[in-house]
Parts: structure tokens; sequence; C-alpha cells
């Protein structure tokens, strides 16, 4: 028995909901779909009534609380005890279910199916988003194999509705980015098995390029949060960025980047715009905004 928790907000979900609802009956299993409005506008709020004539399906919405927030609300909407958390902005091949139904969460308490991309990006705006998917989201299996739980990601993954409650996402982290990271590293703390399979969701949701810059810099901001919250050594050994600054034996050199980061950024974010973005300028880009980041948070 399967609990589908797909959080959606002002995405037009219908097509994926009716893959997953084909698949429940083809199967002839229990299962639910329970479609999360997190705040979306009117127009998108019509188009979800629709899904209201699929049996299997729950709809629920509610005011915009964040993305940590969503989906543990859906964890104690769920009935039954194997989640499936999905982001609305994708689709699945015709066995993606009954792939999932081999690994019951009683022996695989979390399963991570990982992503794939489209073939190409739709139009030249969505470039940089699309290449770095492809170039660094799509991971080969024993790639992720050999580092599991830096591979934790919420876009696709499978687990027991019991530990997922006992461990939950940080809401106090209401913008977007490393609510994921924070699990990832509750469940290796906990000695939690992850179990990482091929069985990717494909990503159409790709953002042109001004706002994935956008939710990088507020990932970022996330993340200088978390180490000031938790103050957890473990995060400064798993995380590249925190790992970085951590053996940077002068404080002057995040000063310094941070410096380059400000006279360069124009240029940096010319570049990333363009046809043929750089992922190489890209990382220094998040890296030289980190340093800005850090180094007002240390000032202060």
């Amino acid at each position: 028995m399967l609990s589908i928790c797909l959080p959606v907000f002002n995405y037009d979900v219908r097509q994926f909901v009716y893959s997953l609802n084909e698949q429940i009956d083809a199967l002839n299993i229990t299962a639910e779909i329970i479609v999360y409005d997190d705040g979306s506008n009117e127009y998108f709020r019509n188009l979800y009534r629709d899904l209201l004539k699929i049996s299997s399906v729950r709809l629920y919405s509610f005011e915009n609380k964040g993305r940590s927030h969503a989906r543990n609300e859906l964890a104690r909407l769920a009935r039954f005890n194997d989640l499936i958390f999905l982001d609305c902005d994708c689709l699945v091949k015709d066995n993606f279910l009954e792939t999932y139904l081999h690994y019951p969460s009683s022996k695989y308490p979390v399963v991570i199916g990982g992503i794939t991309y489209p073939e190409k990006p739709t139009s030249s705006e969505k470039q940089l988003r699309w290449k770095y998917g492809v170039e660094r989201e799509t991971t080969p299996l024993n790639t992720r194999r050999k580092n599991p739980y830096r591979s934790f990601s919420t876009v696709n993954f499978k687990i027991n509705r019991k530990l997922f409650r006992s461990i939950l996402f940080d809401e106090s982290l209401s913008q977007y980015g490393h609510e994921d990271t924070l699990f990832g590293l509750e469940l290796m703390k906990r000695n939690i098995s992850l179990h990482h399979i091929v069985n990717p969701v494909i990503h159409y949701g790709i953002d042109v390029t001004k706002e994935y810059l956008d939710k990088t810099k507020q990932s970022i901001d996330n993340l200088i949060h978390i180490a000031k919250k938790y103050q957890d050594p473990t995060l400064h050994e798993e995380i590249k960025l925190l790992y970085f600054v951590k053996k940077i034996k002068y404080p002057i050199f995040v000063r310094i980047l941070a410096f380059l980061y400000t006279t360069s950024e124009k240029s940096l974010t010319r570049q990333l715009k363009s046809k043929n973005p750089s992922l190489l300028l890209l990382d220094l880009y998040k890296l030289g905004y980190f340093c800005l980041r850090y180094s007002k948070y240390h000032n202060n």
C-alpha cells in the first residue's frame, strides 16, 4: 500500500497525476495520491480540482509555508506506511510504481530512485539549469552508492512513514534549498540504510537562468543559516562549501573572494545567461556569493 506525496505550487500537475493513477489501476494496488497545493494562485487551484474526479486522489489546499512544512504535512496526511515523495514538475516511466513495489519499506526503509533530464532544454534561457541537471544531478548508480547520503534528494524517494515522522524536515528553512541535506545527514547519523536504485523521474520543470541563480542564492543563505543553527562538524565534512571554508587557514582569503565576487558578479551572470554557460563559472559564482554572505555573518 502506497501513499504518493506530491507537493504542488503553480504547476499543472494533471498529466503527472493521470500517469501515476494509470499505473495504480494497472497494478491493481491499494494506493493514494495526495496532492498538497502549497498556496497556488486561483488559476492553478481550478486546474487541480479536475483531479478530484480520480478516486485515488486526495487534494488539500493550504497557504504557502515552505517546502519543508508541505512535506511534513504530507506525511501526517498519509494513510499508508510506504511513502513516495515526488516533485510535481516531473514525469515517470510506465513501470515506475512497479519498480518501487519491489522494495517494501519493511526491508528497505529508504529507497532513492534518481533523476534524469530531457534530451535538450526547451529554450536557451533554461540552458544553465538543464546543463547542471544533466552533468551534476544525473548521477550513475555506482557513484550514488559510493556516497549514498550526499545523493539524498527530495525529488524522488520512498521512505517508511514512521521513520520519516521521527525525523521530519526543518521547517525553519522557509526558503529554497538544503532541507534535504539536513534530512540526509540525520539518516546518516542514525545509520539508516539508503538503497539507491535505477527508477528515475524525468525532470521537466527547468528554471530559466535568472530564477535558478536566485534559487542558488536562497540555497546558500539557507546553508549559512543551517551552519549557524546546528554548529554540527558533520556539516563541514559533508558540504563542499563549508568544507572549503573550514580548510582555509586565513580568513582574509574569504574576504578577498567575497570582494572578487562583488566586482565580477555582473560579468559572471552574463556568461551564465549565455547559450553556452560554464559550470566552472557557476561554481565560482556560488563560492563567491557564499564567501560574501559568510563574511558578513561572521562580522555581525
